[in-house]
């Protein structure tokens, strides 16, 4: 079922690198983020940099209003911290005029075959949000493993439980894992 605070907590997140040569921007990358308190927003690591590892130059964010709709870039992104080893990103919002309120963190222990939905913008899925409900179906080492199936371009995007609280970003993903 689609949560209606859901799709106000999922952001799409544009990674552009300054062309020197030219003097121009270009789209680099893009992900999924989704919307903390005060204005700020979690992605991943490699939603904002580069293949040095060093951080692009400029963060566009955009929204939608309903899961129908493709994303409206409507502020940019200041970077506060990243953490390559947890794949792991945080900004702040520059334009705040219109936030929705941050989402509420889930409390619960996971446990096997609890169901888990995540919203995202996939890099090759198409313009709107894309949402994928599943199911855990074993833990080891710190990973869950899914029956369904994430590509590399999921991450960033929020994973919430029946009530619509986050759980976590997906952060990391290989053949059926997902990190917390």
């Amino acid at each position: 079922s689609w949560y209606a605070s859901d799709v106000n907590h999922v952001f799409k997140i544009q990674s552009y690198e300054y062309d020197e040569i030219n003097d121009t921007f270009y789209l680099y990358q893009q992900g999924s983020a989704v919307l903390l308190d005060d204005g700020k927003i979690l992605t991943n690591a490699k939603a904002i940099l580069n293949d040095s590892g060093t951080p692009n130059s400029y963060y566009e964010i955009c929204k939608s209003e309903h899961f129908t709709q493709s994303p409206v870039c409507f502020t940019s992104g200041k970077l506060l911290s990243y953490n390559k080893v947890n794949d792991l990103a945080l900004l702040q919002l520059e334009y705040t005029q219109w936030i929705w309120s941050g989402v509420v963190f889930s409390q619960k222990d996971l446990e096997l075959w609890w169901t888990v939905e995540t919203y995202g913008f996939p890099e090759n899925g198409g313009e709107t949000i894309t949402f994928t409900q599943w199911k855990i179906s074993w833990f080891t080492n710190g990973k869950y493993k899914i029956d369904a199936n994430l590509d590399k371009w999921s991450s960033g995007w929020g994973a919430f439980d029946e009530t619509g609280k986050l759980l976590w970003i997906t952060t990391s993903i290989s053949v059926g894992f997902t990190t917390l």
